[in-house]
């Protein structure tokens, strides 16, 4: 047999206003928690973007061994170079041949320009290093190899 239990309106519980308040405080403290945690994620992605974008030069060296292929460093972006000059074709994924950094992220190591032989091969070890301020990433090149690793 089924009991009711009576509505008492005395019973205790919380009123409509302190569960918004409650509601904005725990806002309020994810937003300060968020904003406290910086995890350099443009960083770690401009890294991979660069490596991926220095594999392909050294393919166009290898594959294109007519031309000197290579990128050149600026500290808010690079370019893809073909015997010197802005190469005639764009970077994988840009509308263009040169990449601009995620707000934020400079070039802080490794101004200048890298070139490949027919080979894909860097004639000497370069080290590009790329900050937001708090965290560094760096894409090392090895010499006479063109490991990136």
């Amino acid at each position: 047999m089924k009991t009711l239990v009576p509505f008492n309106r005395n019973q205790g519980g919380f009123s409509f206003v302190e569960v918004i308040a409650v509601m904005i405080i725990i806002g309020i403290v994810a937003v300060a928690v968020n904003s406290g945690m910086h995890t350099g994620a443009s960083v770690v992605a401009e890294a991979e973007i660069l490596s991926a974008h220095l594999g392909y030069a050294q393919t166009m060296a290898f594959v294109n061994n007519t031309a000197s292929w290579g990128m050149e460093f600026g500290v808010s972006q690079y370019s893809f170079r073909r015997n010197g000059q802005l190469a005639p074709i764009h970077l994988p994924g840009e509308s263009s041949a040169t990449h601009s950094f995620a707000p934020g992220v400079r070039l802080v190591q490794g101004v200048g320009t890298v070139t490949f032989d027919q080979y894909g091969a860097p004639t000497s070890t370069y080290v590009v290093v790329l900050s937001d301020g708090t965290r560094q990433e760096q894409c090392i090149i090895t010499g006479f190899t063109g490991l990136i690793p």
